[in-house]
């Protein structure tokens, strides 16, 4: 009986025995399960089960979109911004100058002696005032105002020089302010006519040709 005991407790040992060495072959030396986080699998790019990995794809950030639409869309209003001070400047530019020219030939027209230059500052009044009417216009339609601060403190310094002269010495100053101005005025509305704005450019053209006649009338007015 002993010995049937004995015999049947070694063979279980041999087959307990056998069970781990084939375990141990199984999982190698280190006794970890291949696939879990062994290093051959993480280096070959292999998940927890030995299966390859699929490749990480990059999805594109949503904000990046937003953020280039929102620079654009800040590009164009600045350059919309831009267009108009540019126009603003014109009118305002263009509207003193007429200021001075009117103002400085109704003084010419009441004192001034020579009969050539009250013909002049005659023409001057009537062809600039009816000029400043479609100046207006075209501010209003831009919805400019035209600052009559700026006009006192930027024009009112030259026309109060015609009040502290008589006679001829009036007459001389009136002439050498109109060409000044005129030169400016020419330059003025010669960058008008290459305006982008389809308004400002066809005020500016049809209006030049009267500031080169002025001109040419009181650049033979100064040779006198």
């Amino acid at each position: 009986m002993k010995k049937l005991i004995i015999c049947a407790v070694m063979i279980t040992a041999g087959y307990t025995l056998q069970s781990c060495t084939a375990t141990r072959s199984a999982t190698g030396s280190t006794g970890a399960t291949p696939g879990y986080g062994s290093a051959s699998n993480i280096s070959a790019g292999r998940n927890g089960e030995g299966v390859p990995s699929p490749a990480i794809r990059q999805e594109p950030i949503p904000g990046n979109a937003t953020m280039n639409s929102a620079g654009s869309a800040d590009s164009l209003s600045n350059k919309v911004d831009a267009a108009k001070n540019k126009v603003a400047q014109f009118i305002n530019e263009a509207y003193l100058s007429s200021y001075t020219e009117v103002e400085s030939s109704k003084i010419a027209l009441q004192n001034a002696k020579n009969t050539y230059v009250k013909t002049f500052a005659s023409l001057v009044v009537e062809n600039q005032v009816k000029a400043d009417a479609g100046l207006k216009a075209l501010a209003a339609a831009k919805n400019i105002t035209l600052d009559s601060a700026a006009t006192n403190k930027n024009r009112d310094e030259k026309v109060k020089q015609l009040t502290t002269v008589t006679g001829e010495e009036l007459e001389t100053v009136y002439i050498q302010i109109m060409t000044r101005d005129y030169e400016q005025a020419i330059a003025l509305y010669e960058d008008g006519e290459r305006s982008k704005d389809p308004e400002v450019k066809a005020y500016a053209k049809a209006n030049l040709p009267m500031l080169k006649s002025h001109f040419k009338i009181v650049s033979s007015l100064n040779k006198q």
